[in-house]
């Protein structure tokens, strides 16, 4: 990954950030990275404001650029933690919508399946110890099986 200022807009003071940036001579993938908590579920809200805004003014300004032009363009979420039906929906919807782009959600598991297949034993530890072996997840996970058992004294009323 590599920290890449981009000014969208020569007339803003909009500049946003790409937390990765691959391009091969089909395409160019653009991915934003969220390191939560696995139980933390991103919702449409927070995705509609990155593909709204974000990508949608990456996607003009990238393309703008000739080298560019002619390649498929892609922009993927990746998180630690989740989504919720709603955001994936929204993504679903997005997708559907334009042809200008993809757009793509990858949630922890699949993170984690992406790290594996690249054998690099690093990331995939760096991975687990801030994300998803972390004692407050631990702790977090627990908390929320026992509240799967409901309140007896909720119930009693």
């Amino acid at each position: 990954m590599f920290y890449s200022p981009v000014n969208p807009g020569r007339f803003t003071a909009e500049r946003y950030e790409v937390d990765v940036f691959c391009v091969s001579a089909e395409t160019v993938r653009l991915i934003e990275c969220k390191g939560y908590a696995p139980t933390h579920k991103v919702d449409a809200e927070e995705l509609e404001a990155w593909i709204r805004t974000k990508a949608r003014r990456l996607n003009k300004h990238f393309r703008a650029q000739e080298t560019l032009q002619n390649r498929a363009f892609s922009f993927e979420f990746w998180t630690s933690g989740g989504f919720t039906k709603e955001a994936l929906q929204l993504a679903e919807t997005v997708s559907s919508e334009t042809k200008r782009y993809s757009v793509k959600l990858v949630a922890g598991p699949d993170v984690r399946s992406l790290i594996t297949k690249v054998n690099a034993k690093g990331l995939g530890k760096v991975f687990d110890e801030h994300y998803a072996k972390h004692p407050i997840t631990k702790a977090e996970r627990k908390f929320e099986a026992l509240e799967d058992f409901g309140s007896v004294i909720e119930d009693a009323m």
